[in-house]
């Protein structure tokens, strides 16, 4: 039996809503050399029999099933990769969907170069009937083939490129599983971010192609969450720092990105708390990684790369920094964006 190209992969999870219209968009496209595995991550809705109508239906789709609940889509993910046959991976949410030519242009430009291991695409707001305005890229890069070690700063203090779908090398996947633990971050809400950068790092060649993602914001999503997920940056950081910190010079730019990215997730996680509904052991495991996230800082480059007045209460004593920043401090979110 021939491999086919591209494994399409969406993890599930009570997405009965809006599976079919995922699936249908990669039943639609102009080039069928791939296949599609649905993981269902025990939803308690009608998600898996509907994937398996699917697969009844159309031989190049499997269901798998995750033995226990995750409680993210990392690990159903990470095994809908490890069973495809395709060369290459296109990763879909269950709430996504991409256009009739999504996979064949993404091929296209795959082939413009021999060593091209990470084709992205842009990312735009999709409200399930039409699309909306593309979240925020940095357009000089559209078209432009990086190595992927290179691209990875352009994930650092605010993404200036999105890393949803695309086709990515398998072989990519399964090297940054390698280097991967997924117990080491308690909060799994963050780790496809971390496991982003290494897809890069491990990337010989990557770009950024000028082809439609459809996001659908979904107000159940992690980023409209206020409990304990939301803090899930901060284990993210307490990983990526060591991670930067061992690949790439002191005085690079990627150093600097992450020392600001660190610096502002400790702000926003304080200003989060105003927000969270934690119970009391939650709370003590947040304030433990805040304190984790200042002890991590290098000072050194952060003072000449953020504002003074926010270092001042970065150096304060943790408590009372934090109740100063609640009552004096401005949005620092907000204020960074600009």
């Amino acid at each position: 039996m021939q491999h086919p190209k591209v494994t399409f992969v969406i993890p599930a999870y009570n997405a009965a809503a809006y599976l079919a219209v995922a699936v249908n968009s990669i039943l639609s496209q102009t080039v069928d050399d791939w296949e599609l595995i649905i993981v269902d991550d025990c939803s308690k809705d009608d998600t898996l029999a509907m994937a398996r109508d699917f697969a009844d239906s159309d031989s190049r789709i499997r269901v798998l099933q995750t033995e226990r609940q995750s409680g993210g889509a990392y690990i159903p993910r990470k095994l809908a990769i490890i069973n495809a046959r395709g060369e290459f991976i296109a990763p879909l949410d269950s709430d996504d969907a991409i256009e009739p030519g999504y996979l064949q242009s993404l091929l296209a430009a795959v082939e413009i170069e021999e060593k091209m291991d990470i084709c992205f695409p842009i990312m735009y707001s999709w409200d399930g009937h039409r699309s909306g305005s593309p979240y925020r890229h940095d357009s000089t890069l559209y078209g432009k083939v990086m190595s992927g070690r290179d691209m990875v700063k352009y994930t650092l203090d605010g993404w200036r490129i999105h890393c949803n779908g695309g086709v990515i090398r398998k072989d990519v996947y399964l090297k940054a599983f390698e280097n991967i633990n997924e117990d080491d971050i308690e909060v799994r809400s963050y780790i496809d971010e971390y496991l982003s950068r290494h897809l890069l790092f491990n990337a010989r060649n990557v770009m950024v192609c000028d082809v439609k993602y459809l996001y659908r914001e979904n107000p159940s999503s992690i980023t409209h969450t206020t409990d304990l997920r939301a803090f899930g940056l901060l284990w993210n950081n307490s990983l990526l720092i060591p991670f930067i910190r061992s690949h790439y010079a002191e005085h690079s730019e990627e150093r600097k990105l992450m020392e600001r990215q660190n610096f502002h997730c400790y702000f926003d996680s304080l200003r989060m708390l105003g927000e969270a509904t934690l119970s009391k052991e939650e709370l003590r495991k947040v304030r433990s990684m805040q304190k984790l996230s200042r002890k991590n800082a290098d000072l050194t480059i952060l003072k000449n790369n953020v504002s003074h007045k926010y270092l001042a209460l970065f150096l304060f004593p943790h408590r009372l920094g934090a109740f100063i920043f609640s009552r004096l401090a401005p949005d620092l979110s907000s204020k960074k964006k600009k």
